[in-house]
């Protein structure tokens, strides 16, 4: 009887094996749910890097108006009378 019992127990949790490992929602799933995982940590901490120098700017900006005057002066391409912009060479 208990060799009967055994064999049931044996051939069910082969089943459930088998089934955990062939199914789509098992091990496979699994896998690609930890892989988005390390993929979205890995990018969260990049922003997460990404914002704090962002917020350093930020402060550096708050506290120099000589900060604020290049900031402007580059992005606007503003140049003082008198002064000389070098641009950089193409390299061919």
């Amino acid at each position: 009887m208990f060799e009967r019992v055994a064999g049931i127990l044996g051939l069910v949790v082969t089943v459930g094996l088998g089934s955990a490992v062939l199914d789509r929602s098992g091990l496979p799933r699994h896998g690609r749910l930890r892989a988005d995982l390390i993929r979205l940590r890995t990018e969260s901490a990049r922003l997460q890097a990404e914002n704090e120098a962002l917020r350093a700017e930020i402060d550096g900006l708050r506290r120099s108006p000589a900060l604020i005057e290049s900031a402007v002066r580059e992005e606007l391409g503003w140049v003082r009378p008198g002064e000389v912009v070098l641009r950089p060479s193409r390299v061919r």
